[in-house]
C-alpha cells in the first residue's frame, strides 16, 4: 500500500551505494523481491498484535528478532538465486580462457557483490556480519567481492537507544537511570552485532558501553540455517561445474565458530584482560580497562578512550607522531602475538586500532587495541618461536 511505501522508505547512503538501513518495522521496498514485500507487511503487521499486551521489552525483541528472520531468509534465497542464473546464463557459450569470458565474469562478480551488500545491510545481524567476513577474505574470493564488501569493515547501521537499553536493563537487572550518571542516546560507533555508547559512572568516570543488538539472541538460529542451507547448495553447484577446490561449506563453519564466539562477550572480556596482562610491561600499547560489575554474556562497560585510527595518515601527522613508528610498533605487537604469546586478536581492522599520544612522553604514539571479541590461540604444534628468522622471511 502507499502507506507502507511511505513507512518504508527509509535509506542511508554508505560508501558508493545506496542501501536500506531498516529495523525490524522498515524495510525498503525496492529492494525487495515483488513476492517478499507482501509477506513480510503481513508478517510485521500481524506481529504488532502480541506486542501490545504488557510484554516485557526483551520479549519483544525476541520476538521482533523471529518474524525479521522469515523474510529475511526468503530475500537471501532471492539473492542467492539471482546471482547463480547471472553466472550459469550470462557466462554460457563463452570459452572460459577468452576475454570475453573473464570480462564478463568481473561484471558478474561487481553484480552479485553489490547484491550481496544490499542484502547484508537490508537484514543486518548475521548477514552484516556475513559480508563483512567475505570482504576480508582476500586471496580467497574474486577481488571484485573484497572491493565492494570492504565498505562493510568499519562501521554498520545503529538502532534506537530504546531499542538497544533492553539488553542493558534485562541483563544487569536496573534501570539505565541507576546504573549511569548519564549516557548519550546517540551511538558512537555501531558495528555488525552491537553498537557503543558514550557515558558516565556516578563517580565521574566517562565510560564506552558496547550493546550487542538485543534481537540477535533469536534471530541468529535461524539466519545461520538459512545461510548453511544456500552454502550447501551453493557447494553442490560448484561440484557440478567441477569446482571442487572452493569449498563454501568450510569456509561457513569457519564463520560460524567465530561468531559464536563473538556473540558472547564474555569471552571479549577475557580476551581483553588476558591481552593486557601479557602487554603489561609495554607501554607502546594499551588495552581499555574493563568494569566487570557492569558486563554480561551481551554487554561490555569499559573505560572511554579518545584515539584516531591507525589508517589515518593525515591525524598521524597533525599530532606531530612518526608513522614509521606505528607501523614498527604494529609490527611488534603482532608478532609478540604470534610468535611468543600464542594469543593473536583476529579482528585487527582500522576501526579497532586507534592512536592517540604517549601519556608519559607526548611526542611518541601509543596503540589502542580494541574490541577483543576474535582470537584465535595457536597451541604448541603451531608455536613459530623455534623457527630462525630467514625461516620465516622464506615462507
Amino acid at each position: 500500500s502507499d502507506v507502507y511505501k511511505r513507512q518504508v522508505s527509509t535509506q542511508s547512503t554508505w560508501g558508493q551505494f545506496k542501501v536500506s538501513t531498516i529495523d525490524v518495522f522498515k524495510v525498503d521496498s525496492s529492494s525487495c523481491h515483488p513476492w517478499v514485500m507482501p509477506l513480510e507487511y503481513t508478517l510485521k503487521r500481524y506481529s504488532l498484535l502480541y506486542l501490545k499486551f504488557g510484554i516485557d521489552a526483551q520479549t519483544r525483541s525476541d520476538l521482533r528478532g523471529l518474524v525479521h528472520s522469515i523474510p529475511s531468509g526468503i530475500h537471501a534465497a532471492g539473492v542467492v538465486t539471482s546471482c547463480i542464473f547471472d553466472y550459469m546464463y550470462n557466462l554460457k557459450g563463452l570459452e572460459p580462457a577468452s576475454d570475453a569470458y573473464l570480462n564478463r565474469r568481473s561484471e558478474i562478480h561487481t553484480r552479485c557483490a553489490e547484491r550481496i551488500l544490499a542484502l547484508s545491510v537490508r537484514n543486518r545481524g548475521i548477514y552484516l556480519k556475513l559480508g563483512q567476513y567475505l570482504g576480508n577474505l582476500n586471496g580467497i574470493m574474486p577481488r571484485e567481492y573484497t572491493e565492494v564488501l570492504k565498505v562493510l569493515q568499519d562501521s554498520g547501521p545503529s538502532i534506537p537507544f530504546d531499542e538497544a537499553k533492553v539488553v542493558i536493563e534485562h541483563d544487569l537487572g536496573r534501570p539505565v537511570d541507576e546504573l549511569f550518571a548519564s549516557i548519550d542516546e546517540k551511538a558512537i560507533a555501531a558495528a555488525t552485532l552491537a553498537q557503543v555508547h558514550a557515558a558516565y559512572l556516578h563517580t565521574g568516570e566517562k565510560i564506552a558501553v558496547k550493546i550487542q543488538f538485543p534481537f540477535l539472541r533469536t534471530q541468529t538460529p535461524s539466519d545461520l540455517a538459512v545461510i548453511r542451507y544456500l552454502t550447501t547448495v551453493c557447494t553442490r553447484l560448484l561440484e557440478w561445474r567441477d569446482f571442487k577446490d572452493f569449498d563454501l561449506l568450510k569456509l561457513f563453519t569457519t564463520f560460524r565458530a567465530s561468531l559464536v564466539d563473538e556473540l558472547d562477550f564474555t569471552l571479549e572480556v577475557q580476551n581483553s584482560e588476558l591481552t593486557r596482562e601479557l602487554f603489561k610491561n609495554d607501554e607502546r600499547i594499551y588495552i581499555p580497562r574493563v568494569h566487570k560489575e557492569y558486563c554480561s554474556p551481551r554487554l561490555v562497560v569499559m573505560e572511554f578512550v579518545q584515539g584516531f585510527k591507525v589508517d589515518d595518515r593525515e591525524g598521524i601527522e597533525r599530532y606531530g607522531l612518526s608513522s614509521v613508528e606505528v607501523a614498527k610498533t604494529l609490527i611488534d605487537i603482532f608478532g609478540k602475538m604470534l610468535f611468543i604469546d600464542g594469543h593473536v586478536h583476529c579482528d585487527a581492522h582500522p576501526g579497532n586500532i586507534l592512536i592517540r599520544r604517549l601519556p608519559q612522553d607526548e611526542k611518541r604514539a601509543q596503540i589502542v587495541l580494541l574490541d577483543h571479541g576474535f582470537y584465535r590461540s595457536l597451541s604448541d604444534a603451531v608455536s613459530y618461536t623455534h623457527l630462525t628468522l630467514p625461516t620465516i622471511y622464506s615462507v
